[in-house]
């Protein structure tokens, strides 16, 4: 006898409205806190840099993602991460131009290539959120994004001194950890988390050292 095995379909469910508010709330607060630290010495790394606000973000998405399947999940990620960035980026540039005097436009003059960023980064980033969810070895690759792209900026941070590596460092590798933290009941192939960690820090390192020059 033959037995079929009937395709369970994941029922499409909309991601609870509190997750988008509290991307929102998260992004406002977290972009004026992002732009007060880049004016103290030692923490100025931590304020300028993206992996810890970023890593922030991709905490909500994936939250956002949990009980979906991939596509699905990939669309909450993503409209979360949108939220959550686009609030990020209106709050820093609103407390850039109260800082400098200078007014919203300026700031989003010097800003606006962020804001055109915005949604072709929140597509991939809800996709790793999404992904890396998976128990299987998408899941793992994707679950090393947030270490591989801290890895730049800790580079970078022991380059400028032992102050910047407590200060700056540290909290964006203790955050980047947290995904692969709330992982630790699912078996993960190390080989693929650390081929995908230490590929996408090379990648993200080139790109930082050519576009931004912040590693020339």
């Amino acid at each position: 006898m033959t037995h079929l095995t009937a395709r369970t379909k994941v029922p499409f469910r909309p991601v609870s409205p509190s997750i988008v508010g509290w991307a929102f709330l998260a992004g406002a607060g977290l972009g004026v806190v992002a732009k007060l630290l880049g004016r103290v010495q030692g923490l100025d790394l931590l304020g300028v840099g993206v992996a810890f606000w970023v890593t922030a973000g991709f905490l909500l998405a994936r939250q956002a993602a949990k009980g979906h399947g991939l596509l699905d999940g990939t669309v909450w990620a993503g409209t979360t991460m949108a939220v959550y960035l686009g609030a990020w980026l209106l709050s820093y540039c609103a407390a850039f131009g109260l800082q400098q005097s200078a007014g919203f436009g300026a700031a989003w003059l010097d800003e606006r290539i962020y804001f055109i960023l915005t949604a072709p980064a929140s597509i991939l980033l809800g996709f790793l959120a999404a992904a890396s969810l998976r128990p299987d070895w998408l899941g793992d690759a994707c679950l090393a994004a947030p270490i591989a792209w801290t890895v730049p900026e800790v580079i970078f941070a022991f380059s400028r001194g032992w102050q910047y590596v407590t200060l700056a460092a540290l909290p964006a590798a203790l955050i980047a950890g947290i995904p692969l933290a709330m992982s630790r009941q699912r078996r993960v192939s190390w080989t693929v988390f650390a081929a995908a960690c230490a590929a996408g820090a090379g990648v993200g390192y080139l790109l930082l050292h050519v576009i931004d020059g912040r590693f020339a």
